[in-house]
Formats: C-alpha cells, sequence, structure tokens
C-alpha cells in the first residue's frame, strides 16, 4: 500500500518525543511542575512547542513572558529533565502501535539502517530508550541534539546521521512528528512520514512530508504493494474464503 514511499530506500531515521512515544504531554508537565518550583509567578505560560528545544522554551519564558526565577536556562533544563524522567520512571510509556513490527520487518525483513535522531540531550534519551528496550541493537546509531551544532529545524542532526551511514538523501525515510523536525528533514532532502495528533494542521508542515499517519499500525506488511495491489490482494482473500 505503500510502495511508491517506499521504493528505492535504505533507511529510516525515527524521531523519538512524539513520534516513537506520546511523551509531549509528559514534557509539559515537567515544565509545569518546574515554574511552580522555581518562581512565585503561577500564571501559565506559553505552551511547549512540539519539536523545539527545552532550552528555548525556558529562555522565551524568561525573557518573552517575564518569568522570575533565580536560575539560569541550563540549570532550569536540569530540572525539567529530573522531574520528565521522574514522570516517565512512575508512567512508562509504550512505543506507539505498530512501532516494532516495524522496525523489526525494515531491519531484519529488508536489512535496512536505522537511527533515533532526537532534539533532546543524550543524558535524557539513555534512560528513556533503555526502559523502551530500545537500547539492545534496534538502532544502528543514535544522535542527540546536544551532539551537534543546531539543533532541529536546522538539518544538522540528519546530516549527520547521512555521512554516519554513508547514505545518500533519496535512500531515507525519516518519521517525525513535529513541523519543526519535519522542517529540518526537509532542509535535508529527506522525505517524511508524519506520526500526525491533527492538532496542527496538514499545511502547516513542509512538503517533504508525504503521508499523515496516527501511529506506525499500518505500516508493517505494506511496505512493497501499492493501494491498489492492497486492494486486489484482499479482494481475492475474500473471494477464496466464500
Amino acid at each position: 500500500m505503500y510502495k511508491n514511499i517506499f521504493l528505492g530506500k535504505k533507511a529510516a531515521f525515527f524521531d523519538l518525543d512524539g513520534t516513537i512515544i506520546d511523551s509531549i504531554p509528559y514534557w509539559e508537565r515537567a515544565c509545569r511542575i518546574v515554574q511552580e518550583d522555581v518562581s512565585q509567578d503561577s500564571a501559565p505560560l506559553y505552551g511547549l512547542a512540539k519539536g523545539s528545544y527545552l532550552g528555548e522554551f525556558w529562555k522565551s519564558a524568561i525573557k518573552d513572558y517575564g518569568l522570575k526565577t533565580g536560575l539560569s536556562v541550563d540549570e532550569l533544563l536540569k530540572k525539567t529533565h529530573h522531574e520528565y524522567l521522574e514522570l516517565f520512571k512512575s508512567a512508562p510509556l509504550e512505543p506507539r502501535d505498530g512501532f516494532w513490527k516495524l522496525a523489526d520487518e525494515l531491519k531484519t525483513d529488508k536489512k535496512w539502517s536505522l537511527a533515533l535522531i532526537s532534539n533532546s540531550d543524550r543524558s535524557v534519551v539513555t534512560p528513556i530508550i533503555s526502559s523502551l528496550g530500545l537500547d539492545g541493537g534496534a538502532f544502528d546509531i543514535i544522535i542527540t541534539g546536544d551532539e551537534v551544532g543546531h539543533r532541529k529545524p536546522s538539518p544538522d542532526i540528519y546530516q549527520k546521521a547521512l555521512k554516519a551511514l554513508r547514505l545518500k538523501s533519496r535512500e531515507v525515510v525519516v518519521f517525525e512528528d513535529s513541523v519543526t523536525g519535519s522542517s529540518a528533514a526537509e532542509k535535508a532532502g529527506l522525505d517524511t512520514i508524519a506520526i500526525w495528533d491533527g492538532n496542527i494542521p496538514e499545511y502547516d508542515y513542509p512538503k517533504n512530508v508525504l503521508l499523515f499517519l496516527p501511529d506506525f499500525d499500518s505500516l508493517p506488511g505494506n511496505l512493497d504493494t501499492t493501494f491498489i495491489e492492497t486492494s486486489k490482494n484482499k479482494l481475492k482473500s475474500i473471494q477464496s474464503e466464500s
């Protein structure tokens, strides 16, 4: 059903937060906990933009929204990371539906390279992927936001992955949830599938987003056929059973 998207590809790059796991509510809650802990100002801050770097959130909270705290941005980051990990520890998330089947099909059956590309810091990503069971060789390479010169929406992180795996941009499909991440992939020349919650209109995403899906569940087993071929196969199956 998705043959035209996956044809000629050799690798998949996966974003973590919001894509593999629905973790954005945890990040928002962690920010709120920190704000209440360090500031007398209880006014709600503007929402944490999906895909954005947490450091930019705290910079804007202080500069643009007048959040009064004696802590530096780095100190606020450390506290937020701690609260996020505590939330995750108390109620661990599972990968979105279909992820494990898709990853197994791509890596085992198709012999693709898989990369985890996260805007978060390595100190946060490592315990999360360990909890998810993704640290046992699921990915050929893991690159985090603190390991490149500029984070998403800069293409740096995707360009680094392409270089490390010796891949051309046309050989890769990216899975992202945010406009920020999709824009980074577009600047690196990468086709993208959006794991999409419907809150942001499709037209806000860049043109490199070829498909919008709620999770990974429809992908496994449907990478080598077109929609018409899949429909014909289903029809034959129904006819043979009747």
